[in-house]
């Protein structure tokens, strides 16, 4: 059964158009501003031009569905599509940075391509994981620490952010589970324009 949603929406002088099957695909495109948008009311601005970014095939290797919420995520919003878990802290640069809502179940996944997706133009990728874990997993080895962190109401941790650079092209990210280590809880991932925070 083919299942189309489509979703027109503004997300910071962005339009958005959404579109999500049943084969575990979620399409996004939306465009970055190149400037802050203006006030309501202040006068004849015109448009702001932006590069479109879309963000296309996301496949999960568990066949999870995970959606893509492209105006981001805030205080109180959700982290995960199987667990009542919600962010209370969450630093000023990830704010309006378009948010992939994984699974809690998936935490001990191990595979070196677990989430692929793509999109056609550079981003800067961001893991928000676990501080309790022993090991980092392998595929975020060549990620910087920005030094902030997100907090989990649920269990009290502290989920330390991490941030690679990315080309345009598909983008795999490996598993959550090290062996030998406890899996703590599952990643999130928000993927923003290249220049965004740290």
């Amino acid at each position: 059964t083919h299942i189309a949603l489509s979703l027109l929406a503004s997300w910071a002088g962005c339009t958005t158009d959404i579109r999500s099957d049943s084969d575990n695909g979620v399409d996004a495109g939306f465009s970055f501003p190149d400037a802050a948008p203006q006030a309501p009311g202040s006068g004849d601005t015109p448009p702001i031009s932006g590069t479109e970014l879309e963000i296309t095939n996301i496949i999960v290797e568990s066949g999870k569905i995970y959606p893509l919420l492209p105006e981001g995520a805030v205080l109180g919003t959700t982290r995960y599509t199987d667990a009542g878990r919600s962010f209370d802290r969450l630093p000023p640069f990830l704010a309006a940075v378009p948010f992939l809502r994984t699974a809690n179940n998936d935490s001990t996944k191990r595979s070196e391509a677990f989430i692929k997706f793509t999109v056609n133009t550079p981003v800067q990728v961001y893991i928000a994981i676990d501080d309790r874990k022993t090991a980092m997993p392998a595929f975020m080895s060549d990620y910087m620490d920005t030094g902030e962190a997100l907090h989990d109401t649920a269990d009290n941790a502290d989920h330390s952010i991490y941030s690679r650079a990315y080309e345009a092209g598909e983008i795999v990210l490996g598993g959550n589970k090290v062996p030998d280590s406890k899996a703590r809880q599952m990643y999130s991932v928000f993927i923003g324009p290249p220049d965004t925070g740290n």
